[in-house]
């Protein structure tokens, strides 16, 4: 056999190696950088729209005018809206998912997921502070446990609820889209 091939073939070959070896750590790399991205922006909106429900809460609803069509401009019609009612209202950015359940439920629609149940179940343990899980589908969920403040009480009284007692999860989902993160950080390489 003659020379030349074979040593075409050891400088090629590790060559080959590096070059795989390369890859696969860039696509890890870049996957946590895609990943932490889509839990700051599903933090982001957990801490907005506490806060939204709260400032709410505080003040007892907020009133809002109804935009009722044929009404007379001398006309003005208000209605409340209860913090649950204002963050349906509100919009989202997309591909976030909001929802928020709790320990003593009113409407069965709004039962626990299974990351859900797994945060209520991580209090039981002694757990108090925000989870992260992450779905098949893609989605990145930060899980808060929400805890009765004095201001829940007005509307959440009725159902049992205490002051600092945990009253439920609210749930950011927040869908990263790894294919095309890859595909740009290929484009930007080439």
């Amino acid at each position: 056999m003659r020379l030349a091939p074979k040593i075409t073939l050891s400088v090629l070959l590790p060559v080959l190696a590096v070059g795989a070896a390369w890859i696969v750590y860039a696509v890890g790399a870049c996957q946590r950088e895609v990943y932490q991205q889509s839990l700051a922006a599903a933090r982001g909106v957990a801490e907005s729209v506490i806060a939204v429900r709260s400032f709410v809460a505080a003040h007892q609803g907020v009133w809002v005018q109804s935009g009722l069509p044929g009404a007379s401009a001398g006309e003005k019609s208000f209605y409340r809206l209860t913090p649950a009612q204002l963050q349906k209202e509100l919009p989202l950015p997309p591909d976030v998912s909001l929802h928020i359940t709790g320990t003593r439920l009113v409407n069965p629609a709004n039962a626990p997921t299974a990351p859900e149940r797994d945060a209520l179940a991580a209090f039981a343990t002694g757990r108090r502070e925000a989870m992260t899980a992450a779905t098949p589908d893609g989605k990145v969920v930060h899980l808060v446990l929400l805890f009765t403040k004095p201001e829940c009480l007005p509307c959440h009284a009725a159902q049992g609820y205490r002051q600092g007692e945990l009253r439920g999860v609210l749930s950011v989902g927040n869908r990263h889209h790894l294919d095309l993160v890859l595909a740009e950080e290929l484009a930007r390489a080439q």
